[in-house]
């Protein structure tokens, strides 16, 4: 696992996953922005606006472990 992870969510909906990506550098997106995400597992070359943001932030035994939720529309 990276120490960056970044996951889409469904629009309208803060349960289901588009995608999850794991990254050894932070990936940052804000709200506002639009996404294309292309061949991502799942995804089926969506156009998603992000909403909302939220990080969570947790200590483990590589560091901190930052993750971004993204949720659209």
């Amino acid at each position: 696992m990276g120490r960056f992870i970044l996951e889409i969510y469904e629009p309208g909906d803060d349960r289901t996953l588009v995608a999850s990506l794991d990254s050894d550098a932070p990936l940052v997106v804000s709200a506002g922005e639009v996404l294309h995400t292309g061949p991502l597992t799942g995804a089926n070359n969506r156009v998603l606006t992000v909403t909302r943001v939220e990080h969570t932030f947790w200590q483990s035994e590589e560091g901190v472990i930052h993750q971004r939720r993204l949720f659209t529309e």
